[in-house]
């Protein structure tokens, strides 16, 4: 999550009461935000393939026509999982669960998958 991020793109809308009666910062823009819906989310990845070299810098997530539809911003393997794992902001149009998606890895681009918002329910 970035300073640009709002609550609902980084999926703790659950963490916060927007109908409580109480003045605060942002109020009406988180508001707008909950109307409108969200133009992009925080999402679990699951990435095809072996381990992969660390991060340097955000790596861009790519959409099926190869545009660009999001970026991760950290990477672990896990050996829970038995693949590479991921947080990522992808648009809207992609953050359903099962949304098949690429990584482009400073050049290794890798199929992705996007996964539950819970590490449990992977």
């Amino acid at each position: 999550m970035r300073i640009e991020n709002n609550p609902f793109e980084a999926a703790l809308d659950r963490y916060i009461d927007i109908d409580k009666e109480a003045e605060y910062m942002a109020r009406e823009a988180l508001l707008a935000v909950r109307e409108e819906g969200v133009k992009r989310r925080l999402v679990n990845l699951f990435i095809d393939g072996d381990d992969m070299a660390p991060m340097r810098a955000d790596w861009p997530v790519l959409g099926d026509d190869s545009r660009q539809i999001g970026i991760v911003t950290s990477k672990a393997r896990s050996s829970r999982f038995g693949t590479n794992i991921a947080l990522a902001i992808v648009d809207a149009s992609h953050m359903a669960p099962g949304t098949s998606v690429r990584v482009d890895a400073d050049g290794d681009v890798r199929g992705a998958l996007v996964k539950t918002d819970k590490w449990t329910d992977a």
